[in-house]
């Protein structure tokens, strides 16, 4: 994919790399799950089937849809700085349970979305695609 395609997400980067090292998380994992989730729009909410809605940036979720959590993480710092927490909790737990389907699927990021059978496959093509985003971008 190009550039252009990651424009949104690739600008939120230096939000991102703060985050992730606050957390010891891969920015550029972090960075995929964003642009998975919310294509790099801090607005977005998704109503789901539970009841729940997936918040902001990071698509965190939220059950019954509180109006200030949703309000509270549609800001980027908040949505991130969570994004982050739940991938370094996700990691502690798959640490102690690696036997777990999500865990052997992929790990924290395969349990930041354990629903989805392919999420952790589809995040990771992303952030590879990301990566060779940002290399571009850096060398013009």
């Amino acid at each position: 994919m190009s550039v252009s395609v990651y424009a949104a997400v690739l600008a939120l980067m230096p939000f991102i790399r703060a985050e992730a090292r606050a957390q010891g998380q891969d920015p550029w994992t972090m960075a995929a799950i964003v642009f998975v989730e919310s294509r790099g729009n801090p607005s977005v909410v998704k109503h789901e089937l539970d009841g729940s809605c997936s918040v902001g940036l990071a698509g965190i979720n939220v059950p019954g849809c509180d109006e200030v959590a949703v309000e509270h993480l549609k800001l980027a710092q908040a949505n991130l700085r969570a994004q982050a927490v739940i991938l370094k909790k996700g990691a502690e737990w798959c640490r102690a349970h690696a036997k777990t389907a999500p865990c052997r699927r992929g790990g924290a990021v395969a349990q930041y979305n354990a629903g989805d059978k392919g999420y952790a496959a589809r995040v990771l093509g992303v952030r590879k695609d990301l990566m060779r985003a940002g290399r571009a971008k850096a060398r013009k």
